[in-house]
């Protein structure tokens, strides 16, 4: 066995940084804030920054958004060009995208609600035709 002195941090998250590269490479950032579009500038934190630290927060085993304050937001800000928001950025940055549900009646009067977020849905369907996961009809 050999060992090795290593003198910077080693985060036991380390593997998420290749999730990052990832969504950062194939185009996902650049497409949720273009068709997100941008967030008030003194709030300093892009929708693709709220989506890919929730992303992030999961995928480290985390359970809720308030875990990149308890346990993983000092690994998480180690990631090179990965800025980290808190909890109290990412709640209600993911509940600006929130809509109203729509209520439908049926024939036998009963109610059904539904939320059906168009900007959401087709950020979805560009992003699975972005990664070819998703073919278009001709």
């Amino acid at each position: 066995m050999k060992l090795q002195k290593i003198s910077s941090n080693v985060s036991p998250f380390a593997g998420i940084s290749f999730v990052n590269n990832s969504f950062n490479e194939c185009g996902f950032s650049q497409l949720i804030d273009n068709e997100l579009g941008a967030r008030v500038k003194t709030i300093g934190f892009s929708y693709s920054d709220i989506i890919r630290n929730l992303i992030n927060v999961f995928f480290s085993g985390g359970s809720c958004t308030e875990d990149i304050q308890r346990h993983l937001g000092q690994h998480l800000k180690s990631i090179p060009g990965n800025k980290v928001p808190s909890a109290d950025t990412i709640l209600p940055g993911i509940k600006e995208l929130a809509t109203k549900n729509t209520v439908l009646t049926s024939k036998q009067e009963k109610m059904y609600e539904f939320n059906i977020n168009k900007k959401l849905n087709t950020l979805i369907i560009k992003l699975l035709l972005h990664v070819n996961e998703l073919k278009k009809r001709h």
